[in-house]
């Protein structure tokens, strides 16, 4: 599942005065290994700084599936131009991200190079959003934020990332979601921290500009995964058309034991993790729908704040209808995700909650945290329908919603008001009411019976949600006979 992080990546920023735009930024890691597998990343960073207020650096102090992030970084130290530079080190109770910060206890000048070293994440901490380093097949992988303490500064750097994997197996790669390394380009600080790493002896399948990479030894062979991926990849790109065919990377890394089958975008690549065997509730078609949720991710976007209805909930309608459309995965595989799905919306505690009462739960809270994904793939369904019907057939929901993410990457945000603009043209005036009533308030509506493709048929069901005195309708999903795919290949 995606949880988007980026309200929670974003710890605070100070405008620095040693951190001028047009700075050069380096980081470079090497690892140490043991037996085989990496226990420690090695961080170097440097960038000049002015005469003046000394410069701070920070990292989250935790973050979701990642507990003990700055607790994970040890031996930090610093040095300039004249040498040894002692420090200061507080955690700091912000939200939404409490984080561990560093101060320099004299004023700096010239070259400020930090040093630490960073514990990588156990494997059984994987089950959460994959941010965190963690090794799998002798090597490891995980996002910039969850190995970089960086500088408080809204300044635009030049980066400079780079690695040595020598300690690593004969022929490991080290590349990242921005390409191969060393990786190099302007950055502000939010973009160098939202960077999918991957270090090692990875299968590759290099298929431009669509490129995946696995690390370890998944529960599917690693070659089928990676192809899977890359026809997902094109069957996304010709459903939605606005991107064109962007440069794409998918990250695989499977850790010992059972998977759990989780995994995060960012723009341009997702991570997923694996295990090296299933659970007794998945099968492959199972990790198909979290790769085609988590790359889909891409092209969704989200609206600007974030609400997860929109970003979760279009990510899980795509993966259960392009998915199969495409002949990906056979319809049947859809209609048992779509009922899992369905469940999730329907026979959940939260099933009539308001989404802002969803928003204050744990994010342990599993049942509650997957509403708004099941809440907004039904919805979605419905507005495709009532769309389609609208313009006799003449446009679908993602073809009618073109124009809008369209101007998303002309850098016109989907705000609430663009979106609730954008409803009442596409599905009429009544439209925004509906909206308000079961996405935002959780009021129940039934799914009308061309809410899905002719190869998906709903079947009521009567469930009673945990917590409820009272049975609600769901529905499962059943495929009738002699469907195909309605796309050809």
């Amino acid at each position: 599942m995606k949880i988007l992080l980026a309200a929670l990546l974003l710890w605070p920023l100070c405008a620095v005065a040693g951190a001028p735009d047009g700075n050069t930024l380096r980081a470079h890691v090497s690892f140490s290994v043991t037996d085989g597998a990496v226990t420690s990343v090695h961080v170097e960073e440097s960038w000049t700084v002015s005469p003046g207020t000394p410069p701070t650096w920070s990292i989250p102090t935790r973050l979701p599936g990642l507990p003990h992030l700055a607790d994970s970084l040890h031996a930090m130290a610093a040095t300039d131009d004249a040498g040894d530079v002692p420090l200061n080190h507080t955690d700091v109770d912000n939200a939404p991200a409490p984080l561990r910060r560093w101060t320099p206890v004299r004023a700096v000048d010239g070259t400020l190079t930090v040093r630490y070293t960073v514990t990588p994440q156990p494997a059984s901490e994987a089950g959460g959003p994959p941010i965190g380093l963690i090794g799998a097949g002798g090597g490891i992988a995980g996002e910039t934020a969850g190995m970089l303490a960086l500088p408080e500064s809204t300044a635009t750097f030049d980066v400079q990332l780079t690695a040595d994997v020598s300690a690593l197996a004969k022929g490991s790669v080290a590349t990242s979601s921005k390409g191969e390394f060393p990786v190099t380009g302007k950055m502000t600080i939010d973009d160098l921290q939202s960077i999918w790493v991957l270090f090692g002896p990875a299968r590759r399948l290099d298929a431009p500009p669509y490129a995946g990479f696995a690390l370890g030894a998944p529960p599917a062979d690693a070659g089928d995964l990676l192809a899977f991926g890359q026809r997902a990849y094109t069957a996304l790109a010709s459903s939605f058309g606005y991107l064109g065919m962007p440069r794409y990377r998918l990250f695989l890394r499977a850790v010992e034991g059972e998977s759990p089958a989780t995994g995060t975008s960012e723009s341009g690549g997702a991570l997923v993790t694996l295990g090296s065997t299933f659970r007794a509730d998945q099968k492959g078609d199972y990790i198909h729908d979290v790769l085609f949720h988590e790359m889909a991710h891409n092209w969704v976007g989200h609206l600007s704040p974030n609400e997860r209805w929109f970003s979760e909930g279009l990510a899980t309608y795509v993966a259960n209808v392009i998915r199969c459309e495409h002949g990906l995965d056979a319809w049947a595989a859809c209609a048992a995700q779509l009922t899992e799905k369905t469940g999730w919306a329907l026979d959940s505690r939260a099933r009539n909650w308001p989404m802002d009462k969803m928003k204050g739960a744990a994010f342990s809270d599993a049942a509650v945290q997957r509403t708004p994904y099941g809440r907004g793939m039904l919805y979605f369904a419905a507005l495709d329908a009532t769309i389609r019907e609208r313009s006799a057939g003449k446009k679908t929901l993602l073809s009618a919603l073109a124009p809008v993410f369209a101007g998303r990457e002309q850098g016109k945000p989907i705000t609430r008001a663009v979106w609730e603009a954008w409803l009442t043209d596409a599905a009429g005036p009544s439209a925004v009411g509906t909206f308000h009533r079961v996405v935002i308030n959780g009021e129940d509506a039934g799914v009308p019976r061309t809410a899905f493709p002719d190869c998906l048929a709903p079947v009521r069901v009567r469930v009673r949600p945990p917590g409820a005195t009272a049975f609600a309708d769901s529905y499962t999903w059943v495929v009738p006979a002699g469907c195909r795919p309605t796309v050809a290949h």
